[in-house]
Parts: structure tokens; C-alpha cells; sequence
């Protein structure tokens, strides 16, 4: 549904993978969240659980609607 003279519901899909973008992802989803569907996406970056985990739960992220499970390697592995 489209209000008149501005934006309606939208279905943002937010990408992140490193720390700093889960910090800003932190700072900016719940004003996102508040007004529009988020589908929250994890690269895989830090792969392991603990970590990654430590960092979702620290700053209060929600879990990821997806892992891309991308890992360590090469840059041509990832």
C-alpha cells in the first residue's frame, strides 16, 4: 500500500558481513523495522558461530533470515 505523497510498506534487504556493517546495521534496522519489512542477510564472514553469534547478540541484531555461508578462503574460494 502506497500513502499518498510518500512511501508505503517496503521490503528492505540489509547485506552484511563485517563488523562495521553490523554496527551500522545495529544503529539503522530498528527505525527500518519500525515501518518496513527487513530481510536481514549474513555473508558468512566470521563463520564461526561463537563469534558471529557475539557479535548479533552484543548489538542486539536480530538473526539472520539467511547465511550465505561464504567462510575463509581465497577471495576466488569465497
Amino acid at each position: 500500500m502506497v500513502r499518498q505523497g510518500g512511501v508505503g510498506n517496503l521490503r528492505i534487504v540489509s547485506i552484511v558481513g563485517t563488523r562495521p556493517q553490523l554496527i551500522k546495521a545495529a544503529a539503522l534496522g530498528p527505525a527500518l523495522r519500525a515501518r518496513h519489512e527487513e530481510v536481514f542477510i549474513d555473508t558468512g564472514q566470521h563463520y564461526d558461530d561463537a563469534l558471529a553469534g557475539a557479535f548479533f547478540a552484543e548489538l542486539g541484531l536480530p538473526r539472520p533470515d539467511c547465511v550465505l555461508a561464504v567462510g575463509g578462503g581465497s577471495h576466488a574460494q569465497q
